[in-house]
């Protein structure tokens, strides 16, 4: 086993776009302050909640202030920035 150190800006930090929110991620990098909102259909409630998480995580990557909406009949939420 060869073990080495290396400097951390050599390594590869894009292990978001490896995640099962990969299309989500996309989607956030496109829309813009006053414009076109992400409209995300989900199926179990529990994933609503992983999925605020995540773009809670990629506002304070990214210094952005993404919101959410979320209409409970249509199983439909909405990511926008005001």
């Amino acid at each position: 086993m060869d073990i080495q150190y290396v400097k951390k800006d050599m390594v590869d930090k894009k292990g978001r776009r490896a995640s099962r929110y990969k299309e989500l991620y996309d989607a956030l990098d496109q829309i813009e302050p006053g414009g076109k909102a992400v409209e995300v259909t989900y199926d179990e409630g529990d994933l609503i909640n992983s999925m605020r998480v995540a773009v809670y995580q990629y506002n304070k990557r990214y210094g952005v202030n993404i919101k959410s909406v979320n209409d409970v009949k249509e199983k439909k939420i909405f990511f926008f920035i005001d």
